[in-house]
C-alpha cells in the first residue's frame, strides 16, 4: 500500500516491532501526501544518509525516450 496512505501510528505500533524482532528492514516506496507522516520518515532518512531518493527520471528502466513521450502529451492522458 501506499506509504503517505497509512495511519502514522502504523509503523511504530506494528511494523517496526515485527522487523525488530528478526532484524529486520523495510523498503518503503511512495510519494509523500504533503507533510505527513511518512513525509517526516523521508526527511528523517535524509538526515540519517539512508533514502534512496530515487525518482522516475532517474530509473535505468524508463528509457529517456519515454520520459519525453510523457511530458509532450497532454496533462490529462494516462500513463
Amino acid at each position: 500500500d501506499e506509504p503517505a496512505q497509512q495511519p502514522g501510528r502504523m509503523f511504530k505500533e506494528v511494523l517496526r516491532p515485527a522487523l525488530s524482532d528478526r532484524k529486520g528492514w523495510a523498503l518503503w516506496i511512495g510519494t509523500p501526501n504533503g507533510k505527513d507522516d511518512f513525509f517526516e520518515m523521508v526527511e528523517a532518512a535524509k538526515r540519517e544518509g539512508t533514502d534512496g531518493g530515487w525518482r522516475r527520471v532517474d530509473s535505468p528502466r524508463c528509457p529517456t525516450v519515454r520520459l519525453r513521450l510523457w511530458r509532450s502529451e497532454p496533462p490529462d492522458q494516462p500513463h
